[in-house]
């Protein structure tokens, strides 16, 4: 789904974002789980 360049690097610093949260989140549930 291409619409422009600019878009393009605006949507992959939103996937980035995206991941970085489900990587916490997923390390916060981890942690919870194991304590």
């Amino acid at each position: 789904m291409k619409i422009e360049g600019r878009d393009d690097e605006s949507t992959c610093q939103v996937l980035r974002e995206l991941t970085l949260r489900n990587a916490q989140l997923t390390l916060l549930r981890r942690i919870g789980v194991s304590v």
